[in-house]
């Protein structure tokens, strides 16, 4: 099936998760600073998933597999979080055509004010934290019941949320669960290859660097190899799924403008480009998904779990959301770094991470692990298990599945929904 065949196909379900559109709306979190909440779900339902987006990624990412869950769980509503840094990102180019978007981001550099930057310096875990707990204490809110959950470091994020110390209060006490995919404390992202944890003489350095201007991490872009502003991968992805949503078999309009790590020297349609860049030249483990491969004419052929479609889609957005981040604060990843030993550090105190009570958490977890980290966030979840008071761990892994494959893949071929909705019931049913 080619992707403008499935974009004209019924969405693929099964008996399990009927094909009934979910009800979503977009706006601030109330009483934050700049984060937005993406709310999939009938607005009365009694349970509530939080989830957290990883590193450099925005709340639409979660779209496709969001519809599913409250599909398959329609008492659950999810809301996936949308950092304070998206706020930064200047997407009105997206609200015309596509001819507009083109010119708009390909002949011109788009920024925010130095003046809406200048307070990202200081956008680390205990901020994004603060506005995760307000999202949390927002849907607890009636006598709801609230799952906390995130992908690869969304994950850690969530962990760090249930140790965390807020005035006296333990995170975990506004949980009845936790949902952590292909993520985790310790050396869960060692099999991956993706070093973590710093010394103190690191940590210092670090903040001079931040405090120096070194405000925004610069390699999402270049990682993904296209272009070195921190802006460049964000945008050729949203423009790129645009196109190959609203014309996926035509000539692909941004073929002559493609950096020369993606030309490959014939004709591709709109939906070709894109899966260039979302799969076949994909060049980290992290960004990594099973979707098809270019066919003879340029065109796109889905063959793996994770149709080209489903991935447009989320990807697409329009001028208010993105499934990428424009701007990453460096000051996140180096308290990421801080938080990864799960433990009140040395290192954690430097940078005032209240990560004070981490023995004491005491709610069921899921974890579910692709082949991403081979076998290290599994093992990392057992260690968590036994440092810890976690009644249960559901532990779940499929190394048929890439990291991006759990956000993405088809309800009868991804094994995190068909083990995450029991996980779900087994939680209410506790509750």
């Amino acid at each position: 099936m080619t992707m403008g065949d499935a974009l004209r196909a019924p969405a693929a379900s099964s008996t399990a998760f009927p094909a009934a559109e979910p009800r979503e709306t977009y706006g601030p979190v109330a009483g934050g600073h700049g984060a937005r909440l993406l709310r999939i779900g009938a607005d009365d339902a009694r349970r509530v998933l939080v989830v957290v987006p990883p590193r450099g990624y925005g709340a639409n990412v979660f779209l496709p597999v969001a519809r599913d869950l409250v599909r398959a769980l329609p008492d659950l509503q999810v809301w996936a979080v949308d950092r304070r840094q998206q706020q930064l990102a200047d997407l009105g180019g997206f609200a015309g055509d596509l001819a507009t978007a083109r010119t708009y981001y390909l002949q011109g550099r788009h920024h925010k004010a130095a003046a809406d930057t200048a307070g990202a310096a200081g956008w680390g875990l205990a901020e994004l934290l603060d506005d995760v707990r307000l999202a949390v204490r927002e849907a607890g809110a009636g006598g709801r019941q609230v799952i906390l959950g995130g992908h690869s470091l969304g994950g850690l994020t969530a962990l760090a949320y249930a140790a965390w110390d807020f005035d006296g209060r333990r995170g975990a006490e506004d949980l009845a669960g936790l949902m952590v995919l292909d993520g985790g404390p310790y050396h869960a992202y060692r099999g991956a290859g993706i070093p973590t944890g710093i010394t103190l003489d690191q940590a210092r350095a670090a903040l001079a660097g931040i405090e120096g201007g070194a405000v925004f991490e610069e390699g999402m872009s270049a990682a993904l190899g296209l272009g070195d502003e921190p802006e460049a991968g964000a945008v050729w992805w949203q423009l790129a799924a645009r196109h190959a949503l609203a014309d996926p078999h035509g000539p692909a309009e941004l073929a002559h403008a493609l950096p020369d790590a993606f030309a490959i020297g014939r004709p591709l349609t709109n939906a070709g480009l894109f899966g260039l860049i979302a799969d076949t030249l994909a060049p980290q483990l992290g960004h990594a998904i099973q979707s098809g491969r270019l066919t003879d004419t340029g065109d796109w052929l889905d063959l793996g779990p994770s149709p080209l479609a489903r991935i447009a889609q989320a990807y697409a957005g329009d001028s208010e959301r993105s499934a990428r981040e424009w701007y990453s604060p460096s000051r996140a990843m180096l308290d990421y770094h801080g938080v990864i030993g799960f433990a009140d550090s040395e290192v954690a105190r430097l940078l005032g991470l209240r990560l004070w009570h981490t023995h004491a958490l005491d709610v069921p977890v899921y974890v579910f692990e692709s082949n991403f980290a081979r076998g290290t966030v599994g093992e990392a979840a057992r260690e968590l298990a036994k440092n810890t008071r976690i009644p249960s761990l559901a532990l779940h892994s499929d190394f048929s599945m890439l990291h991006q494959d759990i956000l993405f893949a088809v309800p009868e071929r991804n094994s995190f929904l068909k083990t995450a909705v029991p996980f779900v019931e087994s939680v209410t049913a506790r509750s």
